[in-house]
């Protein structure tokens, strides 16, 4: 599943549960289902959340790992002769 479309059903979570903040709107109340998500924090920021999304994302799909791992090795075609 793309980020764009965890994020916005992240949002419609929160938004169902009540979880913002009411005095400080970019602010998120962890439950116990999102705590796993936040990595165990029971408050996060919405740019927070963005970056705890894209941290399990990538650790959970094999394609990002691969492209995270720190390898700078890529496919290199022949070139062509005129």
């Amino acid at each position: 599943m793309p980020r764009t479309e965890v994020t916005k059903k992240l949002w419609h979570y929160i938004k169902r549960k009540g979880l913002q903040d009411q005095k400080e709107r970019r602010m998120i109340n962890a439950d116990d289902a999102l705590k796993v998500v936040f990595g165990g924090k029971t408050r996060v920021s919405m740019f927070d959340m963005t970056k705890l999304v894209n941290s399990t994302s990538r650790t959970r799909n094999p394609v990002f790992a691969a492209d995270t791992s720190g390898d700078s090795r890529r496919t290199v075609r022949p070139r062509r002769r005129n």
